[in-house]
């Protein structure tokens, strides 16, 4: 027979996988201990969080099953599940869009807060749970429902500013942009050089014609970044801003006046540089390309910008569109469908940001590839 499993095993088992999680290229060493860790005692609950949080990097429904063995071990033997555990577990079946018992899982988190004595839904990681929460219910179309929770967020802390971006996206999504205008405005009163603030406000001024505020939103982004030195840091807001700036230049561009098309290209080029992996600045060049009547060229850059990323709906949606223009309505009829589809199911900020149709837009341009 095997000798009987000593305590201190398991603990120097965890012990290493902890150290060993603590470095990217030893994490398969942490997995491989811990894991044995949890096989030897399989009712110690600090193993099973420990393998939930090296997973959740890794593999998302391996730390769900992690977390929900912690939390069913805490439950066998009548202990409560923290706050903590409740809220991981909402939040990763919430990624993988489990909804109905992500949201179990956040009321859960907040009954068992209540439970234990705190009197406020909005202290400590009570915060984190109730905007989860509150995310959740817009991703369930219960936008009321999340907007109160914003609110309420907001009534106990004033400076939280993802409330502030939410009540704006939830405004912008119901077509009310100056209702969404005018809790960035609060929100830029608290924090005035945040550039998601600055990079929302601008896309929605595009959206509504006033290209003139918008090209002075986007600028207040580079220029804020620049004047706190960070504008490495900032990246991916950067080059939202740059991009944004470009597609201003394309939209006031005529054929008249090549030069917006030249410096729009221009700046294109330089997000490039600096990310080259960068897909909106490549279906940019590609849509210039379009306004310049280099369409065989358009058309290879949005292939191969939809072929590295199918997540890249603006090249799905420009190709498409080019096919309707060149006369191949076989080819662009299945694109719009998918896309009009897409659209009915509500646009991401992404999206809307690259110039994607509208869902009533979409149909009329489906439309008319079947009626021709």
């Amino acid at each position: 027979t095997s000798p009987p499993l000593l305590p201190f095993q398991v603990d120097a088992l965890r012990v290493l996988g902890v150290l060993y999680a603590q470095r990217p290229d030893t994490s398969d060493k942490a997995l491989e201990r811990l894991s044995r860790a949890a096989e030897l005692s399989p009712n110690d609950v600090d193993v099973w969080l420990e393998v939930g949080k090296l997973q959740q990097t890794r593999d998302l429904a391996a730390a769900l099953k992690a977390y929900e063995k912690a939390a069913a071990v805490l439950k066998r033997s009548q202990r409560a599940v923290p706050v903590e555990l409740w809220n991981n577990l909402g939040a990763i079946r919430h990624r993988l869009g489990k909804l109905e018992s992500a949201e179990e899982a956040y009321r859960r988190a907040l009954r068992v807060s209540a439970e234990a004595g705190t009197t406020s839904e909005f202290d400590s990681i009570n915060v984190t749970v109730t905007y989860n929460l509150a995310r959740l219910l817009e991703e369930r179309d219960r936008a009321s429902e999340a907007e109160e929770k914003y609110k309420a967020l907001l009534a106990e802390h004033p400076n939280y500013i993802d409330a502030f971006l939410r009540l704006a996206s939830i405004e912008r999504g119901r077509g009310k942009p100056k209702a969404a205008i005018g809790w960035l405005k609060k929100a830029l009163d608290v924090s005035p050089a945040d550039p998601d603030l600055w990079c929302l406000l601008g896309t929605i001024q595009v959206e509504i014609g006033d290209v003139v505020a918008a090209d002075s939103s986007f600028r207040r982004v580079l220029t804020k970044a620049v004047e706190r030195g960070d504008a490495h840091e900032n990246c991916k807001k950067d080059a939202y801003a740059t991009i944004s700036l470009a597609n201003i230049q394309v939209a006031n561009a005529d054929h008249k006046n090549q030069e917006r098309l030249d410096k729009a290209t221009e700046i294109f080029r330089t997000v490039l540089e600096k990310e080259p992996a960068n897909l909106y600045a490549a279906n940019g060049i590609g849509v210039v390309c379009v306004d310049k009547g280099r369409l065989d060229e358009a058309r290879q850059i949005f292939s191969q910008v939809r072929e590295a990323s199918a997540e890249c709906i603006p090249a799905q949606r420009n190709l498409a569109l080019l096919s309707v223009m060149q006369g191949e309505h076989a080819a662009a009829g299945p694109q719009l469908t998918k896309l009009q589809r897409r659209a009915a199911a509500g646009l991401s900020t992404d999206d809307r940001h690259a110039g994607h149709l509208t869902p009533a837009e979409l149909h009329l341009v489906e439309a008319r590839v079947h009626f021709e």
